[in-house]
């Protein structure tokens, strides 16, 4: 998710650095270290980018004839540029980390990087070769690039020298970074595309300048090569829009997501514990997982450094009232979709996305207790949430419930705001128990469960405080459980404008 930002971000890192070679200003150096600790921070990625930047501000200094007396003459004023630079990415980078869970942090973000280095998935892949394919792939702009590493850097590499290396510190960094995916490799497009800028420069003066030349063998040979590398680059962009429009067209094809998100949404508050294994996905529901599973990468399950008691655990402690698995990732823990399906109660399967709700033996105690029964079922608390409630805002309830004896029938639920001085209806609503999306026979005796569901009140709904009453009725007999309480109040206040 944060792969192509975090390459853009050390991209800006790189020009301001190279803003303060030419021409000086100490916050230009901090305003680099700044910007780089934020690319860093939404994804360690571009980690090339750290000594790469520290070049570029300590080529300010650097005399590529005389480099080592240059460097020795301006040690002093080095050190200060280096010392800003790290000073600020250090308070851009580290110090908001100490706000949040530093243990998972440094486990997760820089943990398993160590891991993946020392455990081969694959020793059988060559990294070189997945760059060299995905260079290739882009042929419009290695086209370019290639014309400009010949005709322009080859030929004045003093100058260019910054940008020589800003090649090689990516193909390095790419070369030790596992495991490598190809969601990684567009960090090589913006040194692509620099190149390419100076091919096309380079190709516009060559073209002002044929107007003063004859028609000599060298302009011939290099007419046709540039209309060979402009004839690729053509042939690639048309190739890239037809790739981009099938992509779109794929992502709008895939509903399935859209709908496990909005079903997400609609049984867990906004503060409730969410986990899945998608984190796209999971940002997508504006909901929050463990600190511990912040990091559910592929490497991390294919590393056993993600297993089943470690999820069980998190679920736990953190009373996660949902677990979505929609990728392979999940699915590839052995007994983990016994175990969800054993611990949460409601499942809302599609044909590739499997949610998981109505997690039983929730923690903590419900913030009002009462003690209602209905038929088999005892309503022992419940919590109103997002008071005072509005139209149009975050409304939601948990009703906790404990099952006394078998339940054969599928129950609805009615909920019925009254005026509690003349007992009128105000709003009433029905809600299936669990969306209807769980098998009776799975909840045994005993067992306790929270069913989480979202109240959209009406536009002209009357602000006041209001009783809150509860009914349940079987859904295939219609036939109702006895009693009807009134188990609570509830304060509405008048919708925003």
């Amino acid at each position: 998710m944060g792969e192509v930002p975090s390459v853009g971000l050390a991209v800006v890192a790189i020009a301001l650095a190279e803003k303060y070679r030419r021409s000086g200003g100490w916050l230009w150096v901090a305003l680099a270290g700044g910007v780089l600790a934020l690319s860093l921070s939404l994804k360690i990625l571009p980690f090339y980018a750290v000594p790469y930047v520290a070049l570029v501000v300590s080529a300010r200094y650097l005399d590529p004839d005389r480099w080592r007396h240059s460097l020795q003459s301006n040690s002093k004023l080095l050190l200060r540029d280096l010392a800003i630079l790290g000073g600020s990415f250090t308070v851009v980078f580290v110090l908001p980390i100490l706000l949040f869970n530093v243990p998972a942090f440094l486990e997760q973000v820089v943990g398993m990087r160590v891991v993946s280095r020392e455990t081969e998935l694959n020793p059988f892949d060559s990294p070189s070769r997945d760059i060299i394919t995905f260079l290739f792939s882009n042929a419009g702009l290695m086209a370019l690039s290639l014309y400009a590493l010949v005709f322009v850097v080859a030929r004045n590499p003093r100058k260019y020298w910054l940008l020589v290396a800003w090649l090689i510190f990516i193909w390095v960094s790419m070369n030790y970074h596992v495991p490598l995916r190809s969601k990684h490799l567009p960090i090589f497009l913006p040194v692509l595309a620099v190149l390419a800028g100076l091919a096309v420069a380079h190709i516009v003066d060559f073209l002002q300048q044929i107007k003063t030349q004859g028609g000599s063998l060298r302009t011939v040979s290099m007419l046709l090569v540039i209309l060979v590398v402009l004839a690729i680059f053509g042939w690639d962009v048309s190739n890239a829009v037809a790739r981009n429009n099938a992509l779109t067209v794929a992502e709008e094809d895939n509903e399935e997501r859209a709908i496990a998100i909005d079903f997400i949404q609609q049984i867990t508050d906004p503060n409730a514990c969410v986990i899945a294994d998608n984190p796209v996905f999971l940002y997508r529901t504006n909901r929050l997982p463990p600190p511990e599973l912040g990091e559910v990468s592929q490497t991390r399950v294919d590393t056993g450094h993600l297993t089943l008691a470690d999820l069980a655990q998190a679920i736990q402690t953190y009373d996660c009232q949902a677990v979505a698995v929609v990728s392979p990732r999940f699915a590839e823990i052995p007994g983990l979709t016994d175990w969800l399906a054993d611990h949460y109660l409601g499942l809302h399967a599609q044909s590739e996305t499997f949610v998981y709700f109505g997690k039983k033996a929730p923690a903590g105690s419900a913030n009002l207790v009462v003690d209602a029964q209905f038929g088999p079922m005892r309503l022992y608390g419940l919590d109103v949430i997002g008071q005072p409630w509005s139209a149009g805002g975050d409304n939601f309830i948990s009703l906790f419930w404990q099952l006394d004896s078998p339940l054969s029938e599928q129950p609805v639920i009615t909920l019925t705001l009254l005026d509690p001085a003349t007992g009128e209806p105000l709003y009433q609503t029905t809600h299936p128990l669990f969306e209807g999306l769980f098998d009776p026979a799975h909840w045994r005796v005993g067992e306790q469960v929270r069913d989480t569901f979202r109240v959209d009140l009406p536009a002209d709904i009357t602000a006041k405080t209001v009783e809150l009453k509860l009914s349940v009725c079987a859904v295939d007999t219609g036939r109702c459980f006895p009693l009807d309480p009134t188990v609570g109040q509830i304060e509405i206040m008048t919708s925003p404008e």
